[in-house]
């Protein structure tokens, strides 16, 4: 199980909005703009993420990741004290705008949900799921969560129970498999083993050919680093569902931090997609960077065009040192153009979910393609 670090109680900030107390504990609201400190959220989020997945790979919720996701405009987010002040769980809403089916649709993604796991059994993350929906409503207009589910997530139950006790809608998209590419196969078996069929590729004679190896074509791809911002809205796909407002895109995948989060361009082919870099962590084993490609925008380009950028831009990543590079297969690009482009399907998968006011989503379904961020 992977240890938390020892951090003592830290005091709220001073405009912190306490909105309920109830059997010992404190549930305060915080702007994105304005969050609370890292390291007691570090912290806390390191002992339920390792005490949910135990000796699997996970997320490392670490200071540059933090830093990515807060402080965004427009964003809330939920914490709980215990009666010791100690932090003990929180969650985090990041505002978005879709188009859905040529319809504006304004949502919070719901994403960090963490409950220290001595602290259990107190529905302390039904309580912050309900309350996050509420600031979603009040201070952003926004009546409907999203957020993405693993294929073995902790937090299913708890979404499945709040939906219920509220009275809400839930709609799930087809399973979404996740696919990967790596440069040294071996390296990434200690985080990510490989199943079935799959560990063939791990063969001398057929590892060579299973790993990414970047050629001289993928380097003479021009890749500009852009703002969402500086996209054409030509450039959006047509799909029922996109991520509109690059506005709000470029707080997470502008220029400031290139090494962590960015949007490039391949102007020669129209094309763009924006990434992220995490840490990945599992015990007994260093932590590694693992890149994701977030968003692809082609437009009207061919799907052609899309492979020789999705090369470019995965090449790139690995050159930031990330020892793998994901994406999920919403179904923007074909699985042939993804073989080709050096990435295999991973025994993983992913579930997009919007959960919230009826009104909202009655009389509508989730399916692919689908052009959205799964953070």
């Amino acid at each position: 199980m992977l240890a938390a670090p020892d951090v003592e109680p830290m005091p709220l900030p001073a405009d912190m909005e306490l909105i309920e107390r109830q059997n010992g504990y404190s549930l305060y609201a915080f702007e994105g703009t304005t969050p609370p400190a890292t390291e007691p959220m570090m912290a806390m989020m390191g002992a339920a993420w390792g005490h949910d997945y135990d000796e699997r790979a996970i997320f490392r919720y670490d200071e540059p990741y933090l830093r990515w996701l807060l402080p965004k405009a427009g964003s809330v987010g939920v914490l709980v004290t215990d009666s010791q002040n100690q932090w003990v769980g929180c969650i985090i809403g990041v505002h978005r705008e879709l188009r859905w089916h040529g319809k504006p649709l304004s949502v919070l993604y719901s994403t960090a949900l963490s409950v220290h796991p001595a602290h259990r059994g107190k529905r302390l993350a039904m309580r912050m799921l309900a309350l996050l929906h509420q600031l979603g409503r009040e201070r952003c207009g926004a009546g409907v969560l999203a957020g993405i589910l693993d294929s073995d997530a902790s937090g299913e139950p708890t979404v499945a129970a709040v939906v219920a006790e509220q009275g809400w809608l839930l709609l799930e998209s087809p399973p979404l498999t996740v696919w990967g590419c790596t440069a040294d196969l071996l390296a990434m078996e200690a985080y990510e083993p490989l199943q079935g069929l799959a560990r063939i590729a791990l063969l001398p004679g057929l590892r060579s050919r299973a790993e990414f190896k970047t050629r001289r074509a993928d380097r003479a791809v021009r890749l500009e680093a852009v703002s969402p911002q500086e996209l054409e809205p030509a450039e959006l796909p047509e799909a029922p569902l996109v991520t509109l407002n690059c506005g709000a895109l470029s707080e997470m995948y502008g220029q400031a931090h290139p090494e962590r989060s960015g949007t490039l361009r391949a102007p020669d082919y129209g094309v763009s997609a924006c990434y992220h870099v995490l840490t990945l962590c599992r015990p007994g084993a260093p932590d590694c960077l693992l890149g994701q490609v977030q968003l692809i925008y082609g437009g009207s380009a061919r799907s052609g065009a899309l492979l020789p950028v999705l090369r470019a831009v995965t090449a790139r990543m690995l050159d930031l040192g990330c020892a793998s590079v994901t994406l999920m297969d919403t179904g923007l690009v074909a699985g042939l153009s993804l073989i080709r482009a050096g990435y295999t399907p991973l025994p993983r998968s992913v579930r997009f979910i919007l959960y919230g006011d009826t009104s909202e989503l009655s009389g509508k379904s989730l399916d692919r393609p689908l052009h959205v961020e799964l953070m």
